[in-house]
Order: structure tokens, then sequence, then C-alpha cells
């Protein structure tokens, strides 16, 4: 029997199964109990279907009173709780009801460490850098929840995790149990209740948790506050607030104690003010706590925004010419960054005002022809955060920058904004407004055409009407329109992108005649439909508003975005599905919003697979400079320069990468990658495996890019043990297709020369495969690991049918991307089989094309050994890669 210890409650279950999660026992039979709390208990269980340990929570809410209705919050709770992904947050699998008990539970990824509660009982307070090191990153955990517009209610140590990197002391923090305490606190369950509706820890809730106030994000700031008082002492600094909510002042007296300089004693006061009010936000904070960091390296204190100059202006600078822009453009009096508004409003639901402004201004702005407007998600990073004007100058390459603050009271809105020479610091241009927030497009129209005036820019015709052009005249469609436009950028959050897409709706049933909002709406269907809900009839939503965005205005850029977007939907072959229509639409867009850096990606992505290489390097160059502080941007441009074997220029766009994710072990490993296709250099991939994981990348790739990192450096049998140890039974390799973990397996031992295991693991992955195959008949990537599969088995006939079929779905005339791929691939299963006179023929085309093979790896991958010494193949290893000439460069788009 399982005692679950809820206060108060005695509840407890006889459960030893939750879905598919099976709790973990002890050799003496008793359940592997990891905690337990005033919420429930948590054990080490494991997903019987994914075969991974996770850590899994039961709450008991069958006792409370209207337990459908608590389990129903619960769920809804849980589901926004589970959508956020962030790498400081501990990753939310799955919540559900155990049917036969009521209890709710929910899994969550397992964390291999200790709470930062343990950690001080064990070792005592923690010094000064290691505790703001730990405040950074949850802050930045809190940051992507606000986005969300969740809060947790119960930081404290117990719900820190740490995992420690050994003795260069390097560790992750994760938060755990993120938005479980207001699915409780919405239960009226007196189990989890101390005063009213109280929810938390009482050392470490903030005062309006104890009143039972409305909450934001400044209560996880008093939270995270009270914790690293705790972390630094080893006390916490106040106790349970008065019968009135009163509380004590916090004992500045043990901080003095443990040292704690002044400067940080301010903070945490701050942080822990009575009024909420009087809190920093989660982005001030997040900037005052990167100004205290300790540089790695010695050498002064830097602020969030000069690391974010340094780390761009650095590389910058020492790019040579081909990372330039292809329009030319250094620092010019006619380039612009224009930085998020300061929302000085008193209510924080008016924060939306101030963020649909700026996108608005920024959307009129870049359709100015002769501009260069830095796009909306570089700008970001100063959002919150102190700020050097000329640095940010520097580091995004503009000549002006723009700031602003809003002040909105009711129907009216105050907006200062000031136009900044961002070389000298001189102020160019000022102006205040004070208007009825229904004149916001007004405002914004204003705004732009004034600022094109300061910058001496001369706006053509179509500039001046689209400027002018009013979106609706229905003040209340056009403030739902901001709101939804403003929730909309959360793309990765599924209750946002449906909320949104109510907003974009409400708005236009309001004005039946607002294409923007017809425009933006199709949009976001088609990003629905890509994401969370893959039905042709979400297509067909977009299409429909697509169409009536430009049947109600022709010229709109949206619009042509929007349909743009539908004729590139993806096909099986990754490829567009009506690429001609596709880019003729993106063509409209970008002559009408020619600083929209999206619009250049989607014609770069087409222009991949039609072998446009030079337009196409110079479209994603474009781009990145549009948008440098974006990682993607950069990301997609090394790409393009790996695969047309332009490696000089591919390291020097990943170094961009690197600047702005320095610790990302999955952008490390394109760089150990690269240099070895490079120079055939393996050093880098030799450090990969010592490099401990971090940062993002795709599902499973950590476990697949050491495994290849081994393989390559033929250390076989650890490339094994990698992939064994991972309870994950397919993975993303080359992030193209979910792979059966055998089939990797079967490589593997086949280069070891153990044939009773490859043959075993590859009759392992077999039902899988054609299982897939028989699912997806028209999708050569699958036709493709097929062929890899048979060619293991040594069913000769049914590995060259599949790889030629591959070829045949996707040929190298109609894609020059993907069909070189399949070309390769055929070559190599001709080598597999010992097919030499027609593998060599194609492998030498390979050679000469983009996106196929690398002479370093004819030189040195282990797939190659057996071939090696024969003179053909010689006669291949002693060329050399055939780089693609990029010099075209595509003109200035959108002058007219």
């Amino acid at each position: 029997m399982l005692h679950l210890g809820f206060a108060n409650s005695g509840a407890v279950s006889e459960a030893e199964q939750f879905g598919q999660y099976v709790i973990e026992k002890h050799d003496d039979g008793r359940p592997w109990e990891l905690g337990r709390g005033a919420m429930g208990v948590t054990y080490r269980a494991m997903d019987s279907l994914l075969r991974r340990a996770v850590a899994l929570k039961i709450i008991g809410l069958e006792r409370t009173p209207n337990a459908e209705a608590a389990r129903e919050r619960f769920l809804r709770e849980a589901r926004a709780a589970a959508a956020l992904r962030h790498p400081h947050i501990s990753t939310v699998h799955q919540f559900g009801i155990h049917e036969e008990s009521g209890q709710c539970f929910y899994a969550m990824e397992l964390i291999e460490g200790e709470t930062l509660e343990e950690r001080v009982r064990r070792n005592g307070p923690l010094d000064l850098p290691t505790t703001i090191e730990i405040a950074r990153q949850v802050t930045s955990a809190l940051l992507a929840a606000e986005a969300c517009r969740l809060v947790h209610r119960d930081i404290k140590p117990a719900n820190l995790m740490m995992t420690d990197g050994g003795d260069d002391a390097v560790f992750t923090i994760k938060v755990i149990d993120f938005g479980v305490a207001k699915a409780l606190a919405e239960t009226s369950d007196p189990r989890f209740a101390t005063h009213g509706g109280f929810v938390g820890t009482p050392a470490f809730a903030s005062p309006e948790q104890w009143s039972n106030q409305a909450v934001d994000v400044r209560s996880d700031i008093y939270s995270l506050g009270a914790t690293l008082w705790y972390l630094l002492t080893g006390r916490t600094p106040l106790g349970e607030p008065d019968a009135d909510g009163s509380l004590a002042s916090p004992p500045l007296a043990q901080l003095k104690a443990a040292g704690v300089p002044s400067r940080f004693r301010a903070l945490l006061l701050a942080m822990l003010a009575r009024e909420p009010a009087a809190r920093p936000g989660v982005s001030e904070l997040a900037g005052k706590l990167e100004a205290m960091r300790a540089p790695k390296r010695g050498g002064r204190l830097l602020s969030l925004a000069a690391v974010l100059a340094l780390a761009v202006a650095v590389v910058y600078w020492t790019a040579p010419s081909r990372i330039r822009s292809p329009r030319g453009l250094a620092t010019s009096e006619k380039s612009i960054a224009v930085l998020p508004f300061e929302n000085l409003s008193t209510e924080p639901a008016n924060a939306f005002f101030a963020s649909g402004l700026h996108d608005d201004l920024l959307v009129s702005l870049s359709k100015i022809a002769a501009l260069h407007v830095i796009a909306r998600n570089s700008v970001l990073q100063y959002r919150g955060v102190p700020h050097d004007l000329r640095a940010i100058g520097a580091a995004l390459q503009v000549g002006a920058i723009l700031e602003g603050s809003i002040r909105r009271a009711g129907s009216r809105a105050r907006i200062n904004v000031q136009l900044i020479d961002s070389a000298s610091g001189a102020q160019l241009w000022a102006e205040n407004y004070d208007r009825e927030i229904t004149d916001a497009f007004a405002i914004q129209s204003d705004l732009a055409s004034r600022i094109a005036a300061a910058l001496r820019v001369s706006l053509s015709a179509p500039e001046r009407a689209r400027l002018e052009r009013v979106p609706t005249h229905n003040g209340e469609a056009f403030l739902l329109y901001i709101q939804a436009n403003e929730i909309a950028h959360y793309w990765a959050v599924q209750d946002e992108m449906r909320k949104a897409e109510k907003l974009f709706q409400q708005a236009i049933q309001l004005d039946p005649e607002f294409a923007l909002a017809y425009a933006q709406l199709s949009q976001l269907q088609m990003s629905l439909e890509e994401s969370y809900d893959p039905a042709p009839a979400r297509y067909a939503k977009a299409l429909t508003s697509a169409q009536a965005a430009l049947r109600l205005q022709p010229d709109l850029p949206e619009a042509h975005m929007a349909l743009g977007k539908y004729y590139a939907r993806e096909g099986w072959s990754g490829a567009a599905s009506e690429p001609e229509k596709a880019m003729a639409e993106f063509a409209i867009a970008l002559r009408g919003s020619p600083n929209d850096p999206n619009i250049l990606t989607a014609i770069s992505r087409i222009e991949r697979h039609q072998g446009k290489w030079a337009d196409c390097t110079a479209h994603l160059k474009e781009a990145a400079l549009l948008d440098p502080l974006t990682v993607e941007r950069w990301h997609r441009l090394f790409f393009n320069y790996e695969i047309t074997r332009n490696f000089p220029a591919a390291w020097e766009a990943l170094d961009r990468v690197l600047a702005l994710q320095p610790d990302s072990w999955y952008y490390a490993s394109h760089q150990a990658h690269l240099l070895f296709w490079w120079k055939g250099d393996l050093s880098l991939v030799e450090k990969m495996l010592s490099r401990p994981r971090s940062g993002t990348g795709p599902e499973g790739f950590f476990t697949v890019g050491r495994s290849e990192c081994y393989k390559l450096l033929h250390r076989y049998n650890e490339a094994i043990r990698v992939l064994l140890d991972d309870p994950a039974e397919t993975f993303h390799r080359r992030g193209l297709w979910p792979i059966p973990k055998a089939l990797m397996l079967g490589n593997l031992y086949d280069l070891t020369g153990d044939q009773v295991k490859a043959h075993a693991a590859y009759e392992a992955a077999r039902p899988a495969i054609e299982r897939t195959l028989a699912e997806r008949p028209l999708d050569a990537g699958w036709h493709a690991v097929a062929a890899e599969l048979y060619a293991g088995l040594g069913r000769k006939a049914d590995a060259i049918r599949e790889a030629k079929r591959a070829t045949e779905i996707i040929p190298e005339s109609t894609d020059k991307a993907m069909g070189a791929g399949m070309q390769e691939n055929l070559a190599n299963i001709y080598l597999q089989l010992g097919e030499l006179d027609w593998a060599m023929p194609i492998l030498a085309h390979s050679l000469q094309t983009p996106c196929g093979a690398y002479v370093n790896d004819l030189r040195f991958a282990p797939f190659y050994d057996k071939v090696r010494g024969d003179p053909r193949f010689q006669k291949l290893m002693a060329a050399r890669d055939v780089v693609v000439p990029l010099d075209t460069e595509v003109p200035r788009n959108g002058a007219e």
C-alpha cells in the first residue's frame, strides 16, 4: 500500500500503475519514493511504452468537494503547464487521472541530481557566484513562463533540482512542479489550503498568496528572493505573516554575517518587497543578475546589453566580405532598430497594448524599401534589461535607435518616443502623443512617416499609401487584433495559438472587411496545422482566409505571404507542394515588405530545392542581417554554406551561432563535423565526448550525436554503449526521420564484425520500418531507410529496389537538395553490396554536387574502410571538394 502523505488527508493508493507508468520498487519490494510533500508523493517509475525512467507525482483529489470539477480544473491547468518547454524547466511528459482511484498524476523528466534544499543541508550555505548563477537560470525559466502566462506559485529550494557537472562546477538548475500549484489552488480542497485559497510553502510564499489575492510572476519573484536568502544563509528570511497579513522586516544581519555584498542585499530586499509593484519585474531581474554575474575569465562585469553587443560585434568586424549584406549595408543613417516600448501602465494587462503598438510600428517601417529595419526577434533581446544604446547600435549595425514608453489609463494612452543617433547618442527627433487608444493605428502610421523623414528617406507613392491606409475603422476590432498578434508570436504554445485564433475571428466579426486580420489568421491556421492539428480542414481554412484578405486588399503583403505559405506547404519530400505558385506570392509580399526576414527565409527554402544556390545564400544573408540576434537565421546560412562546400564561410556563420549560444552541445557538434569535412581534423569530434550536455537540440540528438562521434573515431563498442544506455527506441537521426535504434545498432555491430548481433538488430528494426513504409509509400526518406535495412540483412535485390525507388520519388532533376541526397544513398547501397561498378560513377557525381558526399568522408569515415584499397576509390579520395560559387548577389528587393 502506497502512503501518499497529503496534508491532513491520510489519502492512500494501492495502485502500482498509472496509465503507461509503472512505479519501480526497491529490492525489498518497497515503492521507489523520490520525495513527498503537501501536494503528493513522487516516485521513480518506468514508462512502459517508451521504456524510459520518469518521475511520477501522484495527487489525490478524489475526496475534494465537487471532485469532478476539481479534476477538470487540474487537467486544464496541467495541459497549459505541459506546453512549457525550457532548458531550466523539468519537462512534463503527461498528465492523467487514475480511473479506479480518481487520483491525478503527472509524469515528468527524471532529473538525476539533488534539490537545492538537500544541497544546503548537506554542504551548508552556497557562495555568492553559485547563488547568482542559480538565480539567473531560474529567472530565465520564469521569463519563459511569463510569456506563456504561467505562474509557479511554489518556488522554493525543494522545487529546484541541481545536476552537478563534477569538479569544474558546471551545473544546471531545473524548476519542477510548474503549474501544479495553480491547478490545486482552484480545487477548494482544505488539504492543500492554509489560509483561504493559499497554496505554497509558508516560508517562501508571497504576502499576496496569504491574503488570497491574484498573483502573477512577481509572486514567484518574491519566492525566488526567499530561496536565494536561504541558499546564502541556510535560513529563511521571514516567518508566517500575522493575522492582518503583516510581515516582519527581513533580518539583514543574516546576510551581513554571510558576507553578502550590499549590492546583492539590496536586490534581495527589492525582491522581498511586500507590495508586488515594488518588486523588480522578471526582465529587470534578469538584467540585474546578468550584470552581477562573475566573468568566466576575469575582468569587469558586463551588462547583458554589452555581452550581446560584444558577442555579435566581434564576429561582425572579424568576418570577411562574404558575410556582408547582399545590399552592401554597413551602419548607416538609414538603418534603424526599434526597441520594445516600456509599459508604464499600472495594469499589467495593458502590456499587450505596448507590445502591439511596437509590433505594428515595426511592420510599417519594414515596408519602406530604403530603410534597413532590424526584425522583432532581435530587438526583443533588449526588453526590460539595462542597455547602452551605442553598444546596441554596434551589435545590430544600425545608425539610429528608437525607444519609447507608453502609459495607458482607461481609454487614453500617452506615448513618448525619441530617435537616437547610435554612434553619438544625440537625439535626432522626439515626440509625445496623448490620444484615445482607438487612434493607435494613426499614431504608429504618423510615427513611421516621421521616422522616415528624420532619416532622410523619401517614400514612394505606394509606400506612402500603405503607411496611410487604415486597416480598420473599428477601434475595438483593432485592439483585438493587436492582442491576437502579440499572443500569436508564442508559436510553441498551442493554447495561446488557439486563443489568438479566436481573437482574430472576433476582430473579423466586428469588421468583416479587416483584411489584415484575415491574413494573419491564415498564417496562424497554417502554423496550427503544421504543429498541432494536422487536418486537411485547417489547410482549407487557411486558404479561405488568405483569399478573403486578398479579395479585400489585393496588394496587402501579409495576404500574399499567407497564400505563399499555403502553396509552400510540405509534401512527402519536405519540399514545397506548389513551389512556383509559392514563389510568385512571396515575391509580391517581399516587394511590399522588403525588411521581413521570414519572407526571405521562405524564399530561400524553395530556392535551395530548386538549386538556386547563390540566390538562396543571398536571401539567407539578408535575413540574418535583418535579424542578427536570432540563432536560427545564422544556422540556416551556415547549413547552406556547408552543403555547397564553402567551408570557411560556413565556419564564420557558425561562429555567429556559437557567439549567441556558446554552451550549446547541438551547435558545437555541427562545428566539430564541419572541421572534419573541411580539413579531416577530428580534434573537435574528440572534444565533444567530454563536453556536458547543454542547450537545445532535437529530441535524442545528444545520444545520437555522441554515438556518431565515437563511430567516427572508430570506437564502435563505446558508440554501441551510448545507444544502449538510452531507453528510447527511436531517434531522429540527421534530424529527418524517427529511426529505430535497432537499425543504428545493426550498423555498428556490422563494423565490429559481429554478424550475429548485427542480423538480430536489423531483424528487430524491420517490422517498424516496413510498417512505416506501408503507411507512407511516397516518402523517399523511408525508402532510403528500408534500403539501408535490407542491405544490412543481405537482401540485395530488395535493397537496390528501395534505393532506386527513393531516387524516382525525388529525382535530382526536380529537387537539387533532397535528390542529391537520394543519389548518394544509392551509391552507398551499391558499395555496401559490393557493386563497385555501379557505385563509382554515382559517387563521383555526388562529389561534384551540392548536398552530396564530402572527400574527407571517403578518406576517413568507417563506412568506406572496406573499399579504400580499390584503385578507383583511391582516385576519388585524391580529389578535392568542389565548391559551388556563390558570388552572385540578388538585387535589393522592394524598390518601386
